[in-house]
């Protein structure tokens, strides 16, 4: 974010336009990305991603970044569904779920609910 657009251009604009640029800023998600981000030089440099759906929803994610298992991991979250960044093939794709148990043991397993003595 910039701090420059934010704390001072921001406020600003509210006061001289009555209150009615905010209001276009929450609505406009584009406006948004104009009035509080700014580019950066690389994925591994930002703190936010400006997502534009198939749909045509666009939305300002952030983007964690985290180390798991001795991998480096840029993630975020769209609509419920979380992405990870592939190095190689330069872009986000799904994180997918890789389970090898059948869907009955998986039931058996964790389908039991919450017993009293777990509370």
């Amino acid at each position: 974010m910039n701090c420059a657009k934010s704390y001072l251009l921001f406020p600003l604009l509210s006061v001289l336009s009555l209150f009615i640029y905010p209001v276009c800023v929450y609505w406009y998600p584009s406006l948004r990305k104009k009035a509080f981000y700014s580019e950066c030089g690389g994925i591994s440099e930002a703190s936010h991603l400006y997502v534009e759906g198939e749909d045509g929803n666009c939305e300002v994610v952030k983007i964690e970044h985290s180390l798991e298992d001795g991998q480096y991991l840029i993630l975020f979250e769209y609509r419920f569904i979380r992405f990870e960044f592939i190095g190689l093939a330069k872009r986000f794709e799904p994180v997918i779920f890789n389970c090898h148990a059948s869907f009955d043991e998986l039931r058996t397993r964790y389908g039991k609910g919450f017993a009293s003595e777990d509370l």
